[in-house]
């Protein structure tokens, strides 16, 4: 069943043509050395009509000045027809309004319309902005540096003891489950004493033992 065409509230009366416009949005780049360009999409351009009716009768005036009403809006006003139940356009924007009064034929407009499909605007996205108080960073930075500092101090402290720190690091094959390992640690430091000792504690296959003085060592891991 054909659609009989409505602008908003108004019947168009009449018409005579209805003509659509559709066209792809593309972007033109051009290659400096290269013959032809690359094109690319960016997306479609919204749908034109142009529609030429005639409205007559006794609400003709009427219904003419609630036209150029809704062109002087500005606002976006529902359109049915076959053609835009078939391109799927539910809103358009009276681009242009031109009115003939038709001579000898009182209460007869011949009113031609362009139409434009509404598109309604996208809000921009924007990131999320994160605000940092000032006197918590300068508390972090100087918590940062404070551990700097001691750290630095130990280290002087192990040279000066003839320690430091032994790292031991397990591989397996494929990858595994560190917490059922252990790393032991058996020899002799420098000053001919006999030194063995387990690590347990591990962060990613990486076991960590501070304060070990300085000697030759043997390392084998075992399961628990």
């Amino acid at each position: 069943m054909a659609l009989r065409p409505m602008l908003d509230d108004i019947e168009l009366q009449q018409v005579q043509i209805i003509a659509g416009d559709q066209g792809q949005a593309l972007a033109q780049h051009r290659v400096p050395g290269l013959e032809g360009d690359f094109f690319q999409r960016m997306g479609r351009r919204a749908s034109s009509f142009q529609l030429c009716a005639v409205l007559s009768g006794a609400q003709a005036q009427e219904n003419l000045e609630t036209l150029n009403d809704k062109f002087r809006a500005a606002a976006p006003v529902s359109f049915v027809a076959d053609i835009t139940d078939a391109v799927q356009v539910d809103e358009v924007l009276i681009d242009a309004l031109h009115v003939r009064d038709l001579a000898g034929k009182p209460q007869r407009y011949e009113v031609l319309l362009r139409l434009r499909e509404y598109l309604e605007t996208q809000p921009p996205t924007t990131a999320e902005e994160t605000f940092t108080d000032p006197a918590a960073a300068q508390a972090t930075q100087d918590e940062a540096q404070a551990a700097g500092e001691e750290r630095a101090e130990q280290v002087v402290t192990q040279i000066a003891a003839g320690q430091g720190d032994l790292r031991v690091e397990v591989r397996l094959e494929g990858g595994g489950d560190f917490s059922q390992l252990a790393v032991l640690v058996e020899g002799t430091s420098d000053s001919g004493e006999e030194v063995h000792f387990t690590i347990e504690e591990q962060n990613e296959g990486v076991y960590v033992r501070q304060n070990v003085p300085a000697g030759n060592y043997r390392v084998q891991a075992f399961r628990r």
